[in-house]
């Protein structure tokens, strides 16, 4: 997908003696190292999301959550009854997967700082729903989280 990284371009000095290379060096500009950096933040946060998702979620992986949730999260829609910090996404999270619900990503979106997306829900019964998933990322975690549900598919 080239994450916006392409054209990279490079600062070189080539040394010739009597027509022949004898030494070569390239520095990358500092604007595409950006873009490499800006490429390698994205991707991280992919995986991030999939962990999210499937370690977290449908797995109920308390550990993955305790890694990737921020100590200072904050859960915009909480479950009623579930505080709105990390013990209580925690607690949902775990009850998700003990019921047997199953996200699958219908499509995800990422920024420096936010992933956002659509997912399509099922429970044990084949009774799906979809959601739109929104997260805050800071310094690799997830730092918020914002749910709207879109309705129930059947």
């Amino acid at each position: 997908a080239g994450y916006g990284v392409y054209p990279l371009e490079f600062d070189g000095l080539v040394v010739v003696r009597d027509g022949l290379i004898l030494s070569e060096v390239w520095k990358m500009t500092e604007d595409s190292l950006a873009k490499i950096d800006k490429a390698t933040t994205r991707i991280a946060h992919e995986e991030l999301a999939h962990r999210y998702l499937e370690e977290m979620w449908d797995e109920g992986n308390m550990e993955t959550a305790e890694e990737i949730l921020a100590d200072d999260f904050v859960d915009h829609y909480p479950r009623p009854g579930n505080g709105a910090d990390k013990a209580g996404i925690m607690e949902d999270a775990a009850s998700f997967a003990e019921i047997g619900l199953n996200n699958q990503l219908e499509e995800l979106f990422v920024t420096d700082d936010a992933i956002a997306m659509r997912v399509t829900v099922t429970d044990p019964d084949g009774g799906t729903f979809e959601a739109a998933i929104f997260l805050g990322v800071e310094d690799g975690q997830i730092t918020d989280r914002r749910v709207g549900l879109l309705g129930w598919c059947e």
